[in-house]
């Protein structure tokens, strides 16, 4: 199991994610039609870590997740449940070890409708810091 797929394991399994979202947690963008609320997330940016014999195996992954609701207190409802699940998390999500959890950063954004038939979008965008294990290269 992968970082992204580990990570989406994990977030099904906690009730302040699902009580509000239900399963609808996606990779990179929300599904035409898909009904809110809803989770997207997507990896930003991961950095490795080295030391003088090569790859150290513990890179940090900056993680986005963006909180999707028809309402700005909903989404924020689902923001919050987001950081319970993450914010300070140290253990295992499948077989990846996370060995520690930052929420770096939240801002507040709105989709505005594109014609009279749509709504808006409340959304509410989470960076989190995530340092976890991974394999080293055996060159």
């Amino acid at each position: 199991m992968n970082f992204k797929e580990a990570l989406f394991a994990y977030l099904k399994t906690k009730p302040s994610v699902t009580t509000i979202a239900g399963n609808r947690i996606y990779p990179l963008v929300l599904p035409q039609d898909e009904t809110r609320p809803s989770l997207v997330y997507q990896v930003i940016s991961r950095t490795g870590n080295h030391h003088l014999l090569g790859p150290a195996g513990l890179p940090q992954t900056r993680l986005q997740i963006t909180s999707n609701a028809a309402t700005p207190t909903l989404a924020t409802n689902l923001a919050d449940g987001v950081r319970l699940a993450l914010d300070g998390f140290r253990g295992f999500w499948g077989n990846v070890e996370v060995t520690g959890c930052e929420k770096e950063n939240e801002v507040d954004d709105f989709e505005e409708p594109i014609d009279a038939s749509d709504q808006g979008v409340f959304r509410v965008v989470q960076d989190y810091l995530i340092f976890h294990r991974e394999a080293i290269p055996q060159l």
